[in-house]
């Protein structure tokens, strides 16, 4: 699977300089973009994975609210834009099992790190899809997700509960995660 496809292309900063073999370090660094991701995450640590997911997770969410010109997540609203158009453009084909106001179940068949998965669950479903997930939540604010299934893990899917805080509580932290991050953004 490469890299860039699914907007990780920052992982390869993960890889050290002498985890590259000989062909990857005479590429210069713009021309990485299609390093496995195996190479990668066998060069890098859990929690460097799992911040790297995070960046990738709330990058997919800020797409998706800049191209769809998006004030208010919900359930319905992430079912339509996320799995029903970006999952499925991954080749990631969702099944949802129920939706309400404030929660979403879904699960699916295909993961596109499974070969890796299988191997190192640690690195790819417990730091990077967790990190992935983590992202999303922070990016639309008040979002928690409940991982209930995995394949990584010996299971036949992955299936993922969604629960939308309610409340004042959830809309002032977004506001400060927001406020925060544009600050962190005008300072580079």
């Amino acid at each position: 699977m490469r890299i860039a496809r699914l907007g990780l292309a920052q992982l390869r900063r993960a890889v050290p300089a002498g985890g590259l073999d000989a062909a990857d370090q005479e590429r210069p660094p713009g021309d990485r973009e299609g390093l496995d991701l195996g190479v990668v995450l066998g060069a890098a640590d859990a929690a460097r994975v799992d911040d790297l997911g995070v960046e990738a997770g709330r990058g997919l969410i800020d797409a998706v609210v800049r191209e769809e010109s998006l004030d208010r997540w919900t359930p319905e609203a992430f079912e339509t834009l996320v799995l029903g158009k970006r999952f499925r453009d991954l080749g990631i084909p969702v099944e949802v099992l129920s939706r309400s106001g404030r929660r979403l179940e879904f699960r699916h068949f295909t993961c596109p790190f499974l070969e890796l998965a299988e191997e190192m669950p640690s690195l790819v479903c417990d730091a990077l899809d967790d990190g992935f997930h983590a992202g999303m939540g922070a990016a639309i604010g008040g979002l928690r997700t409940e991982r209930i299934a995995c394949m990584g893990h010996g299971d036949r899917y992955c299936q993922y509960r969604l629960t939308w805080e309610g409340g004042e509580r959830a809309r002032r932290k977004a506001k400060a995660r927001r406020v925060r991050r544009h600050i962190e953004e005008s300072r580079t």
